[in-house]
């Protein structure tokens, strides 16, 4: 049986030829093996290659092609019929324009109830990925309506035994503000405890007169052993990071909620997959589109 690297790579050869460099030199080197397959990697299967194409991540800014490593969100039943329908997704070339009329829609934390947005697997440890934010409207400037539309790392997943964290733009009440958003393990959502608020760079702005465009951005290093927050309103040109006194500077190790840790059963947890999650939702109901929020996201993979 031929290897899927192409001509003459079969799996005995390849086992035999690390079998030799390992012997006859005392320490692996795998050049020529490596040099092989370099050489042969384009004699990939049509399957192999729609394998290795959904473990990467890349760009996502046609959202009418057929994605790679992508599962978006169902439409919230709220938001499918009744007094609050809304064309929810509206897929273009440009980007992805998310629509949001019901108060469920809201994303906090482990409250991933019913918004709209995707999500994609994380395989690489050190990521930096990244959303642009533009053609916002429909933000509601009473005072207790919220609107937000995050970027956020799942370390295991969206359940409240896993943590989270992630960057936000967050309206409440017409006044806007960039947010690090953080949800230690076990916790039930982020909280005033776990938020840190940017307002540098976001002031001037309305209900009726949002931002024009926003990058959000989580970075990951292994070397660093943590993650960074960041905004940026002149598309990657300059970033300010979210940070502060509620998660510290610098780069931000996930914790547990409490130290207390050793008597609690489940308190604490550790591994799984990394997911990234792209949510907008809003904790007000809305039956005009003046008032339903509507935002445009592209994804970029920025490592």
């Amino acid at each position: 049986m031929r290897s899927g690297f192409g001509r003459g790579l079969s799996r005995s050869s390849v086992r035999a030829e690390i079998d030799t460099r390992a012997v006859s030199s005392g320490t692996p080197s795998y050049t020529r093996l490596l040099t092989a397959i370099s050489e042969n990697a384009s004699s990939l299967t049509a399957a192999q290659s729609e394998a290795l194409d959904n473990i990467m991540l890349g760009d996502i800014t046609d959202f009418t092609d057929d994605m790679p490593n992508f599962w978006q969100f169902g439409e919230p039943d709220t938001q499918a019929s009744g007094s609050y329908a809304v064309t929810t997704y509206s897929s273009t070339t440009t980007g992805l324009t998310l629509t949001t009329s019901h108060s469920d829609t809201k994303f906090n934390g482990s409250g991933l109830a019913k918004p709209v947005g995707f999500w994609r697997t994380l395989y690489k440890p050190d990521f930096d990925i990244a959303i642009d934010v533009d053609n916002i409207s429909g933000i509601s400037s009473y005072g207790l309506d919220e609107w937000d539309i995050t970027i956020a790392v799942c370390i295991g997943s969206s359940f409240r035994h896993d943590s989270m964290i992630g960057a936000r733009l967050h309206s409440a009440g017409g006044t806007w503000k960039a947010q690090r958003v953080v949800k230690p393990t076990y916790d039930e959502q982020w909280s005033d405890g776990s938020i840190d608020t940017i307002t540098t760079g976001l002031t001037g702005f309305s209900a009726a007169s949002p931002p024009t465009g926003i990058r959000l951005r989580i970075q990951h290093s292994s070397y660093s052993t943590g993650y960074k927050c960041y905004f940026s309103l002149d598309g990657g040109t300059t970033y300010t990071t979210l940070e502060g006194a509620n998660g510290g500077t610098g780069w931000y190790q996930m914790h547990a909620k409490d130290s207390g840790v050793g008597g609690l059963l489940n308190r604490y947890s550790f591994g799984g997959h990394h997911y990234v999650i792209v949510a907008a939702g809003q904790n007000h109901k809305q039956t005009t589109s003046a008032n339903q929020g509507v935002c445009r996201v592209t994804f970029k993979d920025l490592a």
